[in-house]
């Protein structure tokens, strides 16, 4: 082989060296810049899924405030008061009564109002609603249980006083207590406090009045 041709061959070589390590690089660069693509694309995966929880977390924590009061209400709003019950008592005369739907926080009883009392006729204030819905309304004035009675004279035949503005047990605790109030005494808007026969206080509020009949409102404490 000639010095020519040798010097030839080594260039062919050298050339052929020199292209294999360009093409290495241009792969491991290709490689390399594959990978980096695929970490960004993984980052920007898990920060979309950061993201979606987080809206989610803020729309559950809405629904669930919004749905809250109603909860502590209930379905029928916030301290439901239930609809006035009604029955007729026995005996002469009108005698609607009517459950009233509050009265001074006192340990109270029982509670009613527009107890409509026909003359001759009178009521158990110390009876409750289980024991008698219509407070064993009958005439009589010596009835032992009857705590409460319009008489014939139109007087009212109880162990009680008038306490104008009286609202609260307490307002009761007054000397001048009588076993009667006579017609003169009796009006419309008139507070009366009574002592029971079981020993128990109870507020009478005069709604109406006249010859024949009386409208109370009673509300009676332990």
């Amino acid at each position: 082989m000639t010095q020519r041709a040798a010097n030839v061959e080594d260039s062919a070589v050298s050339q052929s060296v020199h292209g294999m390590n360009e093409g290495g690089q241009n792969a491991e660069g290709v490689i390399r810049s594959t990978i980096h693509q695929n970490q960004k694309q993984e980052q920007l995966g898990i920060w979309a899924a950061v993201v979606l929880l987080a809206a989610l977390a803020v729309v559950l924590i809405v629904v669930l405030n919004a749905r809250e009061p109603d909860a502590d209400r209930g379905s029928n709003g916030p301290f439901p008061v239930p609809a006035p019950s009604e029955v007729t008592a026995t005996g002469v005369g009108p005698t609607t009564i009517k459950s009233l739907p509050s009265g001074p926080p006192d340990s109270i009883r029982r509670t009613q109002k527009d107890i409509h009392i026909a003359k001759l006729n009178g009521i158990d204030l110390d009876a409750t609603e289980a024991e008698a819905k219509d407070w064993r309304y009958s005439p009589g004035s010596d009835q032992d249980d009857h705590d409460f009675t319009y008489s014939d004279n139109s007087n009212i035949i109880a162990f009680s006083v008038i306490v104008p503005g009286a609202t609260k047990k307490s307002d009761c605790g007054v000397t001048g207590y009588a076993n009667s109030i006579g017609k003169s005494e009796i009006s419309r808007g008139a507070v009366i406090c009574v002592k029971t026969t079981q020993k128990r206080i109870a507020r009478i509020e005069v709604r109406d009045v006249d010859g024949e009949r009386l409208v109370i409102d009673v509300m009676v404490w332990n």
